[in-house]
Order: C-alpha cells, then structure tokens, then sequence
C-alpha cells in the first residue's frame, strides 16, 4: 500500500508505525533475519480508535478486537480496539473506514 493511500485514512504517526512493522515482518520472513535481533521498538499489538461507516465484520474478519464504541448522529461508527500494526495496511483498504488513529492512553485519576 503507498503512502498517498494510507494518507487518507491513517494518522502520520501510525502511518510511520506501519512501516515499520511492515518492514519488520519482511526481515522475519527473510532467512538472513532469523540470527538478527528483534526490533523491541515496535509493538505487537496497538490501540486503535477506527471511524467507519459500515458493519464491523470486515475489521474483525482482520483480527481487530474492538472494545467499547458509540455512534454518531451523523451514522458514524467509532470504535477502540486493538489490532497488529502490520495490518494498517488491509485496514485501510476496507471501503467503509473513515479514519484510524492511534488511541490516547488511560492515566489514572487520583482524587
């Protein structure tokens, strides 16, 4: 997937994330990677925030695990999940995604 394309839908910094991963899973398919060390930076697993337009089906059908969620009164899905950075990329080839960030962290509260 070029970058104009995933420009469309993916923040800059998961745009960057997904290279990077992509880049990761090239060198682990390569036999030349496998006595190289894991490139620790890279999560196996990111948090989400997806804005869709249609059924959840397609997005779970690519492993992502959705969590809470509400819908606009515009029609708009927006669900937090989390997904493998590596498929940002079939992610955003799904017609009805709007746009995919990378969700704000959790810091607890103290009163």
């Amino acid at each position: 997937m070029d970058e104009k394309s995933l420009g469309k839908v993916l923040d800059r910094g998961l745009i960057d994330l997904y290279e990077q991963a992509a880049a990761r899973a090239a060198r682990a398919r390569s036999t030349l990677a496998r006595a190289a060390p894991a490139d620790e930076c890279i999560p196996e697993v990111i948090d989400v925030l997806v804005t869709f337009t249609g059924d959840i089906a397609a997005l779970k059908a690519l492993g992502f695990r959705g969590g809470s969620g509400v819908r606009t009164p515009d029609g708009l899905h927006i669900l937090e999940g989390r997904l493998d950075p590596t498929l940002l990329g079939e992610l955003v080839a799904i017609p009805h995604l709007v746009s995919v960030r990378r969700a704000p962290k959790a810091h607890p509260e103290l009163n």
